[in-house]
């Protein structure tokens, strides 16, 4: 159907809604400009049905050599709640600015935010979107994402409301303890956070813990997590996801216990390099917690800790699904034949390097995973239970 026979069906009062329906919104953008009246309807329509704009999507690829037409689209479209524009090069970067120019023409529904990974993501524009948000109970953004930009604590700071709930500013250089501090202060409700490599201090993650409303953390690469910031998160009774990989020494089965002793509803934890021994999987064996996912890697974990784990009475052992144990050197073929007799929801378990390991743990017949040769673990390999 050519542009003239779609202007016809548009000015057929019983065709119409169901043309508005049908075609994607930049089709309909294309017919706007083509007649008075149909500008009216379309201009409408986009109003009112148009949620998530997604420039980054190939099907918008014409827009970024037409940064205007793609800012007149946004502010079109003034219900838009959902705003992904995900690794976008420096190239884009005057198209992503045009698409955020619905936020400076009127009032803005904007709630979540994605922005991750792309240039031209700097304080001000950050400030921009910031002061095109509406002010009041309620209102401000719920979720934004700005992993890998350059993002920084002052240009964070005014996005930071009390509606938010989730943050990630992973690999974020310039973030710090400043936007900790105003999480802790102005967001009470915050539930999701990501801090990847991010240099903030073990304070600050203590004060952001205190609101206890955490629920996800990731804080991988962290450094400075010691026992001060373990014990603050042992108060997040609600916290089911964290990720403390590659936090280091200060990270320990002291740290570690006093999180499984007061987040009973956590369901993934990753302590993988960190100095973690066969104490904090005794801790772990006498909690209420019920992992899913428990990863180990690179400790001091072995056959004493594991035994632990498999015996009757451990929560986490009827729970266990998948367990990372690479590069733990003191695992044996004793221990994981023991998680693979008692653990009967366990489907995964990470053993490379594991170098006590032999021929002698295999995987079943009916391809549960126990572990490989030579302390290689191929989880698609099948072969019989040992006899």
């Amino acid at each position: 159907m050519d542009g003239g026979s779609l202007l016809g069906v548009l000015s057929s009062a019983d065709l119409r809604p169901l043309l508005l329906e049908r075609l994607p919104p930049l089709a309909l953008w294309a017919l706007r400009g083509s007649a008075k009246q149909p500008r009216g309807w379309v201009e409408a329509h986009l109003a009112a049905s148009v949620t998530l704009l997604q420039p980054a999507d190939p099907a918008l690829a014409e827009f970024r050599s037409r940064p205007a037409a793609l800012g007149g689209f946004a502010r079109c479209c003034a219900g838009v709640e959902v705003l992904r524009w995900n690794d976008a090069a420096e190239a884009d970067a005057a198209s992503l600015r045009a698409a955020l120019g619905l936020l400076s023409h009127r009032p803005c529904c904007l709630r979540t935010l994605d922005l991750s990974g792309s240039a031209g993501v700097d304080d001000e524009l950050l400030g921009s979107i910031a002061a095109s948000l509406p002010r009041g109970p309620g209102s401000g953004l719920v979720r934004c994402y700005f992993t890998r930009t350059l993002a920084t604590d002052a240009g964070l700071a005014p996005l930071l409301g009390a509606a938010l709930e989730e943050l990630d500013v992973s690999l974020c250089s310039e973030v710090g303890d400043a936007t900790l501090q105003r999480l802790a202060t102005h967001s009470p409700d915050l539930s999701k956070l990501g801090l990847a490599g991010c240099t903030v201090s073990a304070a600050a993650i203590a004060a952001v813990a205190a609101n206890g409303a955490l629920e996800y953390l990731d804080l991988e690469g962290c450094e400075s997590v010691d026992a001060t910031a373990l014990a603050a998160l042992g108060q997040c009774w609600e916290l089911e996801t964290l990720d403390l990989e590659n936090c280091g020494m200060r990270v320990d089965d002291t740290g570690l216990r006093s999180v499984l002793e007061g987040c009973s509803g956590l369901r993934y934890l990753n302590a993988g390099a960190c100095d973690v021994t066969d104490a904090a999987l005794l801790a772990l064996a006498a909690s209420n917690v019920e992992l899913l996912e428990l990863y180990v890697s690179e400790t001091g974990v072995g056959e004493r800790g594991l035994l632990a784990l498999a015996a009757d009475g451990c929560a986490t052992a009827q729970s266990l699904r998948v367990l990372g144990l690479r590069d733990c050197v003191l695992v044996t073929d004793a221990a994981l034949l023991e998680l693979h007799r008692r653990c009967r929801s366990l489907r995964h378990i990470q053993a490379d390097g594991c170098e006590l390991l032999t021929t002698a743990t295999v995987l079943d017949a009916e391809g549960r995973v126990v572990a490989t040769a030579h302390g290689r673990l191929d989880p698609t390999e099948r072969g019989d239970r040992p006899g």
